[in-house]
């Protein structure tokens, strides 16, 4: 029996090993990391080319989109090579920083969605006077959904360990 670093666990040796358990997990999040990170890059794209892109609806979809491709480059990415090298060998470093981009992008998703929701409720309530809201205020909101979701990620640099 081989014993976790991160824990006191005693894992038998044959689950420290590659194996056709792990070969069968890498296969989906490889097909779901394919299929997220080019619908999104496609989506970007299309929306980056519009000719409709200073709408305020094209303005929260494109930082949207930015935060789905990081959770698609973060999430499946790590999990395939954390089931590939069946340990993590990426360092104490490396962990936390995952941990973090895992949570920053969770969160992120999560706040420019909100945004998003204020937009349209805004527009909807007051629809005279939102014709001339100024695009400050939505950089503001997006911006402070960046930085919202940057800082509750900070905890959890200093609670990860090494998976």
């Amino acid at each position: 029996m081989d014993v976790n670093p991160s824990s006191n666990i005693y894992l038998p040796s044959d689950m420290m090993k590659f194996g056709p358990i792990y070969a069968y997990t890498i296969i989906p999040l490889g097909v779901v990391f394919l299929l997220g990170a080019l619908g999104n890059i496609v989506f970007f794209v299309t929306l980056w080319c519009s000719k409709n892109r200073k709408s305020p609806t094209t303005f929260f979809l494109l930082h949207l989109s930015s935060a789905d491709l990081l959770v698609m480059f973060v999430i499946p990415v790590g999990e395939m090579v954390n089931n590939a090298t069946v340990a993590w060998r990426g360092g104490n470093f490396m962990c936390k920083l995952y941990h973090f981009l895992w949570q920053f992008g969770h969160y992120t998703t999560t706040y420019l969605l909100c945004c998003i929701s204020i937009d349209r409720f805004l527009a909807f309530v007051f629809p005279l006077r939102f014709v001339t809201q100024s695009p400050h205020t939505r950089s503001l909101m997006a911006a402070s959904a960046w930085v919202v979701s940057a800082l509750l990620s900070v905890p959890e640099v200093g609670q990860s360990t090494p998976i």
